[in-house]
């Protein structure tokens, strides 16, 4: 009876690995940063021998290529708390930026309200307003129709 109880709960216990193992985790192609860093420290609890010297590059090495990747390469890391601190002002970063952008391309797109398109650029057909004939504005797009 005993034996059966321990196998029942036995799956739900975590199992123990060495630091080793940390060195097959790595980022996807599309995985974010924030869920990467997440993934890789719920690996590193369940390892049994703790080393964060080894865990630094472990995470470095399943890191995809790109600029945190050569943050932490100009500047290593001395702890996991370290590469999650420095992680998270990256992410803020970017999502900084990346709200800026987007901020910056509505202000700079033009409405369908105050677009005005100056009539030499159009080639639209103009009335002239002293004998009522009609005139064609010449722009380099439609000198061919003259």
């Amino acid at each position: 009876m005993i034996r059966k109880l321990s196998q029942q709960f036995s799956a739900s216990r975590h199992r123990k690995v060495s630091s080793n193992s940390l060195f097959n985790v790595h980022q996807g192609k599309s995985e974010s940063l924030r869920s990467y860093l997440a993934r890789f420290n719920e690996c590193t609890i369940k390892v049994s021998n703790p080393n964060q010297e080894l865990f630094v590059a472990a995470f470095q090495n399943g890191l995809r290529a790109g600029q945190f990747n050569e943050l932490l390469a100009q500047k290593p890391a001395d702890s996991m708390e370290e590469v999650i601190s420095r992680a998270e002002c990256y992410i803020k970063g970017k999502e900084s930026n990346a709200e800026k952008r987007a901020q910056d391309a509505k202000e700079k797109a033009p409405s369908a309200d105050t677009m005005t398109f100056p009539q030499a650029e159009t080639g639209e057909l103009s009335k002239d307003s002293q004998n009522g004939s009609v005139n064609r504005a010449v722009t380099p797009r439609n000198t061919s129709l003259l």
